[in-house]
């Protein structure tokens, strides 16, 4: 996913899960107010890195993300216009549970979806990008929301 920050703020979430196991661990070492605090701290620690980390990561507890992400990483430089479809009307079939990407842009030189949001009401921008040429893409790129 070329436009985002999310792995290594991804890693930094880890990193904090990391650090509020050794909170705990020392916290279960100590007696008194320092084992509350540090117990106190990891938990802290923990419920935020862990938040986060779902926040920058939605297709971990989202259905829709990994079917959208699926397609994308279906989608590889040399197909034509025509297997890009092919590839979409798998991944959302018409009766399928997944509402099918909205098409933005379907020119000779690009070609460009938007994730549908389906039933929430939220607007989503998760955007796949396709460069063409000569009906064949030559370069993908994905746009985190």
């Amino acid at each position: 996913m070329e436009t985002s920050l999310s792995a290594p703020l991804s890693c930094l979430c880890l990193f904090g899960v990391l650090v509020a196991f050794f909170l705990f661990v020392f916290g279960i070492r100590k007696y008194g107010w320092p084992r509350i605090l540090l117990i106190l701290t990891g938990s802290g620690v923990l419920i935020s890195s862990v938040f986060f980390f779902l926040a920058l990561n939605p297709w971990i507890i989202d259905p829709r993300f990994r079917t959208y992400r699926s397609f994308y990483y279906e989608i590889e430089e040399g197909m034509t216009r025509q297997q890009v479809i092919e590839i979409l009307i798998q991944h959302y079939p018409r009766d399928g549970a997944r509402d099918r990407p909205t098409v933005r842009s379907d020119d000779e030189d690009q070609l460009g979806f938007f994730m549908n949001p389906e039933d929430y009401r939220e607007p989503n921008c998760e955007g796949i990008f396709l460069k063409m040429k000569d009906g064949v893409v030559v370069k993908k790129t994905y746009s985190n929301d």
